[in-house]
């Protein structure tokens, strides 16, 4: 039997474990497992529920590694702690209030999701409002994403190229809304200057 027959099979009699694993190692692969559901592989629920513990397990992972000390050793290690204090003077536009928004954001901004969840685990976030914010933005990433994938499997592609058409907005809002940020603060201090004289 070829492996990808294996594979066929594992995937087939074991959904609930792929969509966890899946959703634990990735969303990419999660999408993939909406895109087979859409070709009648896998029930589109499992996918969904069991992928939404699997991304929700993942995230927590990640959260409490960012307040462990393993991320300390790496910190001193790279000299993360200049780092992080540089970082900290670019994203001094994130509000507190918006943190959500944020979280939300990066779960649709390919790269972004790990990084921007270490680094509010190392800034103080506490896990129950992490908690909180993750559960929703998660479930908003799978009512979006895992329909499309699903329909693309069917064969609706443009769907997919939708959602990819949503995250590519969200990163043109993102990094538009940055810039903006940067030349408003740059304007103020040019302002500032010439008040002074």
């Amino acid at each position: 039997m070829s492996i990808v027959k294996e594979l066929y099979l594992f995937v087939v009699f074991n959904p609930y474990l792929v969509s966890s694993i899946g959703g634990f190692l990735s969303e990419e692969f999660l999408v993939f497992l909406a895109i087979l559901s859409g070709r009648g592989l896998l029930k589109l629920w499992i996918v969904f529920v069991f992928g939404f513990f699997g991304i929700f397990l993942s995230d927590s992972l990640w959260f409490y590694l960012g307040k462990s000390k393993i991320i300390g050793f790496i910190k001193k290690l790279i000299n993360l702690e200049k780092k992080i204090e540089k970082l900290d003077e670019r994203m001094d536009f994130i509000d507190k209030k918006r943190n959500f928004v944020y979280i939300l954001a990066t779960k649709f901004v390919y790269g972004t999701r790990i990084a921007s969840i270490v680094y509010y685990s190392i800034k103080g976030m506490k896990y129950k409002k992490f908690l909180f914010y993750d559960f929703f933005a998660v479930l908003i990433w799978l009512v979006i994403m895992v329909p499309a994938a699903w329909f693309a499997g069917k064969g609706f592609h443009r769907a997919l190229k939708f959602t990819r058409g949503i995250e590519i907005l969200f990163t043109v809002i993102l990094i538009t809304w940055i810039v903006t940020y940067i030349i408003n603060k740059i304007m103020k201090l040019i302002i500032e200057k010439e008040l002074k004289r």
